[in-house]
């Protein structure tokens, strides 16, 4: 009891200190400039221009490329069929500022300079621009302190959705030039441009020196979990640095297709009557204004709140089933509902709907290290990597396919140790529903199902048994496969007919893609596809492997350095080499690695081969849309493959798991800080 109060003690002093030390470092780190170069905000109103403020426009013509002028006779003739189909008679919209001179069609835009005088040695901190506009534009910023530039230029964009901006700008002036370009001549009507150096706690910045502080007290302080529980590590670090992402990225759709994946998670979060708000409508069109500093997230809370009215929602309807490659988005569509119940603000209920995934991830990793016979640290190492994290932090299919199918294999390979043991058949159940149900929105990793079919006979009461299990994993493998084929294209009028046509079967997003045709040339030049195929996999398979674009990639945010990549490459292979003394007690047959290792590559072989089918012209020598992250699912089953017991690690359990950790809190503590925090929240 002594030792129980003496720990929460302990506990409490570090927690109290850490808070301390946060509220330190952003008082006299983040705002310094505040305390020791204080200045009252001064606001030019740049529609009464006066010695402090001087406006020059200079117009000139900017030839169009053939693209733009391709882009604008398309946009002509898209809304002349618009307009018949509303049985409206088609006025052609002038663009005022396009002109022809001499043959070619150029674009009149205005080159504007705005010079502000402030007048004295000011430290900006902030320059927040309004600026009522009907286009979006950007805009750059140039310090000059006594007649010569200060630094470098800082270069912003104002969304014509908020008519607002607001530019980290952090330096001395005495003179601001704003530099932009409009297509009418700017006149400063209605526009002011304030500076300011004020003092401002940042919650965001706060919680991440938090919890950033917390995260390595907990490496150095706790002992037993990461001996004994590192499914508790796992649920910690997963559920911190996944917050930070959720919170940080807030409402911009910076992941793969997020805004298709967001309807599909909102219109699971309904009946049969699904209601569009505005807001929800912008965001499902990818619509919305990005933020880049923490008032303008802020500003975009706002924005979308005004717009989520549900007295004014557009009405749709749907079936009443939920399909099943919608399922995966449940976990999403759950907390909207709770949102919606809690009558959250929108920002906040698609923030709590990425929560979900999160969630449902952490909780099912953390499952599979739980029952994990061996190799716990496997799964939470490459579960608490950047993008496997990213995926889990966005809406996305993703991590719901990881977590499962790392599930099931988990439970495969306990069974594959136990070998004298015989199957329950709540196991069998068990496995067999995390990857059926774990791959209905990619099928093709329901081949990794196979491995069920390998279970020795002596798992089993008889031959009857063994033979109908086996005969009846294939069989729903198959029928899975045979999904597969379905077509892409949603049918509805016009597009019965091609919906109907085998030939059109493949992405309507690539030219010449055709599902049939494809196959049949395959079929028709296997040894010049077989070519194709193994060059793709040679040529990336360090970088999908092992390298940034599987594991330390976020999406449309960035990527790591490529030094990072030397970093994940020790982790993962030290980690499948190196075995504690825990894990040497388990030995897996060559056999078994060997059907992991053809397994592996079969997988490989089917993504590739399914992204040549749906998604790459016809007879191409080269394959598209393969990305390192459809390698997560196989990776886990791959990593056993290395396992031996000739390489020891004569340090404790504890003691290895804490360095794997540590790498991890390293790796995640600077992504989040440099693709998040400091680009979106400062």
């Amino acid at each position: 009891m002594n030792r129980r109060n003496t720990n929460w003690k302990r506990n409490g002093i570090v927690v109290t200190a850490i808070i301390l030390i946060a509220f330190l470092i952003e008082c006299f780190g983040y705002n310094q400039s505040a305390i020791f170069h204080a200045n009252d905000s001064i606001t030019f109103d740049l529609s009464h221009q006066n010695d402090t403020i001087k406006i020059e426009n200079d117009e000139e013509l900017v030839p169009l490329t053939e693209d733009k002028i391709a882009e604008i006779e398309l946009q002509k003739q898209n809304d002349k069929i618009v307009a018949e189909l509303n049985n409206e008679e088609y006025v052609e919209q002038v663009d005022e500022s396009l002109v022809e001179q001499d043959g070619v069609l150029a674009r009149r835009v205005y080159q504007t300079t705005i010079t502000l005088d402030i007048g004295t040695d000011y430290y900006i901190k902030k320059l927040h621009v309004t600026y009522p506009t009907d286009s979006d534009l950007g805009y750059g910023i140039t310090r000059m302190l006594g007649g010569i530039q200060d630094g470098k230029s800082v270069y912003d964009s104002l969304n014509a959705r908020l008519g607002e901006s607001v530019t980290n700008v952090n330096g001395q002036a005495d003179q601001i030039i704003i530099s932009l370009s409009t297509s009418q001549e700017f006149t400063g009507k209605n526009v002011t441009v304030a500076i300011s150096n004020e003092f401002h706690i940042n919650y965001c910045r706060m919680l991440y020196l938090i919890g950033g502080m917390l995260a390595i007290a907990f490496l150095i302080l706790n002992k037993s979990l990461f001996s004994k529980r590192l499914e508790f590590a796992f649920i910690i670090l997963s559920l911190l640095f996944g917050s930070f992402m959720i919170l940080f990225d807030g409402t911009n759709e910076r992941s793969w297709d997020e805004q298709v994946h967001y309807e599909s998670a909102y219109r699971a979060s309904f009946g049969q009557m699904i209601q569009y708000t505005e807001a929800a409508i912008q965001m499902k069109g990818l619509v919305v204004p990005n933020y880049d500093s923490i008032e303008e997230k802020g500003i975009v809370a706002d924005y979308l709140q005004e717009r989520n009215d549900y007295s004014k929602a557009d009405l749709k309807y749907q079936q009443r089933f939920v399909l099943y490659n919608v399922r995966a988005y449940l976990p999403q569509s759950i907390m909207l509902v709770l949102a919606r119940i809690c009558d959250l603000p929108f920002s906040w209920a698609y923030m709590l709907g990425k929560f979900g995934n999160l969630l449902f991830y952490t909780l099912m990793m953390a499952l599979a290290i739980r029952i994990a016979k061996f190799g716990k640290i496997y799964i939470a190492a490459i579960g608490l990597l950047p993008t496997p994290l990213f995926l889990a932090s966005v809406y996305a299919y993703d991590a719901f396919i990881t977590a499962l199918v790392f599930l099931g294999f988990i439970l495969w390979l306990n069974e594959i140790i136990d070998k004298d043991k015989k199957i329950k058949w709540y196991i069998a159940l068990a496995m067999i529903l995390c990857f059926v149900v774990g791959t209905w929105s990619k099928t093709i990793y329901i081949v990794m199902m196979l491995l069920l079919c390998f279970l020795p006979k002596e798992k089993f009461d008889d031959k009857f048994k063994t033979a109908f299990f086996k005969v009846g994993i294939v069989a729903i493998v198959l029928m899975l496969l045979y999904t597969i084929k379905s077509p892409p294209i949603t049918a509805s009028s016009g597009y019965d007919a091609i919906q109907t046509n085998i030939q059109y079967f493949g992405d309507k997003r690539v030219a010449n893609t055709s599902f049939v045709g494809q196959i049949k040339y395959i079929f028709q030049n296997p040894l010049i596809y077989t070519k194709i195929l193994l060059r793709s996999l040679k040529n990336s398979a360090f970088d999908y492997l092992l390298g940034t674009s599987t594991w330390l990639l976020y999406a449309y945010l960035g990527r790591f350095p490529k030094i990072f990549a030397a970093l994940t490459s020790v982790l993962i292979l030290g980690i499948s080499l190196f075995q504690t003394e825990a894990d040497r007690k388990h030995i897996l047959e060559r056999k078994w690695k060997l059907l992991l290792a053809v397994m592996a590559f079969g997988v490989a072989c089917l993504v590739w081969t399914g992204l040549y089918i749906s998604y790459t012209g016809v007879g191409e020598n080269y394959i598209n849309g393969v990305q390192g992250r459809y390698y997560i699912p196989f990776i886990l089953p791959l990593m056993f493959v290395f396992k031996n017991n000739k390489f020891k690690v004569n340090i404790s359990t504890e003691m290895f798991h804490k360095i794997i950790f540590s790498i991890i809190i390293f790796i995640n503590l600077y992504g989040t800080y440099v693709y998040f925090l400091k680009p979106l929240c400062f």
